[in-house]
């Protein structure tokens, strides 16, 4: 084998490990961003003068955990609150103060806001998304 055989021999398993990182880096990348959206969303939730008035409503009237468990969605689209169309709304809790938690998902990642009366935000932990 000649010495040029050898240089092209590790050129191409460098290569071969290069092109393994490029496909892990793209991979973060994806995960990143993804992450990063949710974030986003989040962040846009909370600063949206509607989902406060909503929030204040329902620390003002606890009687209306009932009304926004029947449809938690709905509730929030009547209020004029535009809720990401992969977010998931919940009701959790007794009545007649509920919780409500709101979860964004992405292909890699599950995060969530909650509000009760009770205990005011919260986080919810992250989660890996469910295989779809």
């Amino acid at each position: 084998m000649s010495v040029l055989d050898d240089q092209l021999k590790r050129l191409q398993a460098d290569l071969a490990g290069r092109e393994r990182w490029a496909v892990c880096l793209q991979r973060h990348i994806a995960e990143f961003q993804d992450e990063l959206a949710v974030h986003e969303a989040i962040i846009t939730l909370g600063r949206d003068p509607s989902v406060l008035r909503v929030i204040e409503e329902l620390f003002d009237r606890p009687g209306l955990g009932e009304e926004i468990a029947r449809d938690p969605r709905s509730f929030f689209s009547n209020r004029g609150v535009s809720l990401p169309e992969d977010a998931t709304v919940t009701v959790v809790g007794g009545m007649p103060s509920p919780a409500i938690e709101i979860r964004v998902r992405t292909a890699a990642f599950e995060y969530g806001v909650g509000w009760s009366r009770r205990d005011g935000f919260y986080v919810l932990s992250q989660q890996p998304a469910l295989e779809a």
